[in-house]
């Protein structure tokens, strides 16, 4: 729980270099706009992997044929 240490309301963001104290997540250790553009990123790439493996499944289900 780095964020009870004095001082870490002046930790910075990795990504943008903003504060993070108050709005972002310490628990990330990011900012409020870049935890969400982190999150948006993930669930991209999640939904892409879930749509790649629909597709080869089809495929496969199609070659069975």
């Amino acid at each position: 729980m780095w964020w009870l240490q004095p001082g870490w309301t002046e930790a910075i963001c990795p990504d943008c270099g903003k504060k993070i104290w108050p709005e972002g997540d310490p628990d990330w250790g990011r900012c409020a706009e870049c935890f969400q553009i982190r999150l948006n990123e993930e669930k991209r790439l999640r939904d892409l992997e879930r749509l790649a493996e629909e597709e080869m499944n089809r495929q496969y289900e199609e070659s069975l044929k």
